[in-house]
């Protein structure tokens, strides 16, 4: 039998306790559980939570009383955002939370503050996100739709009542972009070959997106892979099949599959039942590095290998599926990763691949005029990696960048890594963060993330570390 997921559920139980119960209920009609977590500072809650606003308050290393005089609502929210990220995170660990669900209020000046600080405090303790945050404002349908939408697309129809969704407005379908150009970046490189691909939009769509947007598209096999299986079964590669709803040829199911068993290839009475077997394979997602002005979809994908060959997806785009080929492919917007609304300064810090992430940032930021950039980025060798460079070198020129720290680690002995450099400019950062900076990190979580992580908390103190997070002003895209 297959664990029901829990679902921690954070709000004021002092403000909120019927939206909270509501939740609860519907979650748990769903085949769910709800843990309740309250966060309010006002009064009791009517109800027991499994999390009481006493016990998140301790995690902030206050009393309630404390926190609720601490000054406005802003600030006493901050605190229980401490508080609660570090019991979610704690939760997470012991493996009692699967997910979460945050309820907030448009007024508050970090509207949906509490969730993107658990989400951060859960991704730095090793979850994995399923897909990115969803803010809901005030019942937003859409947004809500979205929400259950992901919910079936993970685990089935059977996550969410049909009556819920029978009039629900669907997702963005995947559209077929063309991969018009790809592009090594780093040839003779220490590391992974790493590739520019760039993607036309179909003619008739409207493509518009943020700075830190995600696509997301499906991959395909590779073409020899699939022949290779067809020669395994008695059935020809255009034998006529319905996959995922759809009629299409055998050859084209198995591409849009995982690799099935040797013995499902034999297996059944003709195609259908072998169509009928076969698993999707997962999508994918990538940071976009370019912005709709540019006129297409720009990723950048490292080449992954494993003992069996390429990567499913990064070797599909790097190496298999030829120029001009169909790409399924559609745009999700990334509220964790969103830029900031006005102009202050912003510290963007990446690696390799998630230069991607902080690309579309710095360019939208410099088409609008905002000049305090500081960009502290690392890669293996300046010889090989520099990919960036010319471009970089010519924002700088214009100042357009004011301050740029790169990390060249093979070029340096003992190696050197971006959270050295943040550390070795921590008097400027504190600065910088003391003049309202926001700060956005993309890139590999297990190293780079979590090495930032630590550098910013050793320079700024965990308190200020996660007032930013509260704040919107500590951004991640991390993988």
């Amino acid at each position: 039998m297959s664990k029901v997921p829990t679902v921690l559920l954070i709000g004021t139980a002092d403000t909120k306790s019927a939206e909270l119960l509501f939740m609860r209920e519907c979650i748990e009609a769903g085949g769910g559980r709800v843990a309740v977590m309250d966060v309010g500072v006002l009064d009791g809650a009517p109800f027991v939570p499994e999390i009481t606003n006493a016990e998140v308050a301790a995690a902030a290393g206050r009393s309630v009383a404390e926190v609720a005089a601490s000054g406005d609502e802003n600030s006493a929210m901050t605190l229980m955002a401490r508080g609660a990220a570090r019991l979610a995170a704690r939760w997470h660990a012991e493996g009692r939370i699967d997910g979460l669900l945050a309820l907030g209020d448009r007024h508050y000046a970090r509207f949906c503050g509490f969730g993107h600080a658990l989400d951060h405090a859960l991704v730095a303790a090793g979850a994995q996100s399923l897909f990115p945050m969803i803010e809901v404002d005030n019942g937003d349908t859409a947004a809500l739709a979205r929400w259950r939408r992901q919910l079936v697309a993970l685990h089935g129809a059977d996550a969410v009542p049909a009556e819920v969704l029978a009039d629900e407005p669907l997702e963005p379908a995947f559209e077929s972009w063309t991969l018009s150009a790809r592009r090594l970046l780093n040839p003779g490189s220490l590391g992974a070959p790493l590739y520019e691909i760039e993607l036309a939009a179909p003619p008739d769509a409207a493509a518009a997106w943020r700075p830190g947007a995600l696509a997301e598209l499906q991959p395909r096999l590779a073409a020899d892979t699939v022949a290779a299986l067809l020669r395994a079964t008695p059935w020809t590669a255009d034998a006529p099949v319905v996959f995922q709803g759809r009629h299409c040829t055998l050859a084209e199911a198995l591409a849009r599959s995982a690799v099935p068993a040797p013995q499902a290839l034999v297996q059944g009475l003709d195609a259908q039942a072998l169509a009928d077997a076969l698993v999707p394979l997962a999508t994918r997602r990538y940071s976009i590095a370019s912005l709709p002005s540019e006129g297409h979809v720009r990723l950048l994908v490292r080449q992954a290998r494993h003992e069996k060959g390429l990567g499913i997806a990064s070797g599909w785009l790097t190496a298999h599926a030829p120029l001009m080929a169909q790409v399924p492919l559609r745009l999700l917007a990334n509220p964790g990763f969103a830029p900031v609304g006005d102009d202050r300064p912003c510290i963007f810090v990446g690696n390799g691949s998630g230069y991607a992430g902080l690309r579309g940032h710095l360019r939208e930021r410099i088409e609008r005029g905002h000049r305090r950039n500081w960009l502290v980025f690392g890669e293996r060798q300046l010889a090989r990696d520099a990919f960036f460079m010319d471009e970089l070198r010519h924002w700088q020129a214009a100042g357009q960048v004011e301050r740029v720290d790169l990390a060249f680690s093979r070029d340096h002995a003992p190696r050197i890594y971006v959270q050295d450099r943040l550390r070795e400019h921590a008097g400027d950062l504190r600065r910088w963060v003391g003049e309202g900076a926001a700060i956005f990190v993309c890139g590999s979580l297990h190293g780079m993330a979590a090495g930032v992580d630590e550098a910013l908390e050793a320079t700024l103190g965990r308190a200020t570390l996660d007032d930013l997070i509260a704040e919107g002003r500590y951004r991640r895209d991390v993988y």
